[in-house]
């Protein structure tokens, strides 16, 4: 979160078309095509060059809105000291 140095609230929020778009797209109903997950990934910009084993092979190759979400989202560190 970007916070404003001014006010010390935060500058950056998730609007609402932005929560509802990542709601939708990560519906267990949710399969990406090969030529559209190839697009989404252009854009990512610390994409490694590795894509994911698709979720379903055959007839067609197709992944999951989740699957495209882990992709998209960046690496939080989990580890952590406990200020006690």
């Amino acid at each position: 979160v970007v916070v404003s140095g001014q006010s010390n609230r935060p500058v950056m929020a998730i609007v609402q078309d932005t929560l509802l778009a990542v709601q939708k797209m990560t519906k267990r109903d949710v399969f990406i095509e090969r030529d559209l997950m190839f697009n989404l990934l252009m854009w990512v910009v610390n994409w490694d060059g590795r894509i994911p084993v698709p979720t379903i092979i055959k007839p067609q190759e197709l992944w999951t809105g989740k699957q495209v979400m882990s992709l998209i989202l960046p690496k939080i560190n989990y580890s952590g000291k406990s200020s006690n």
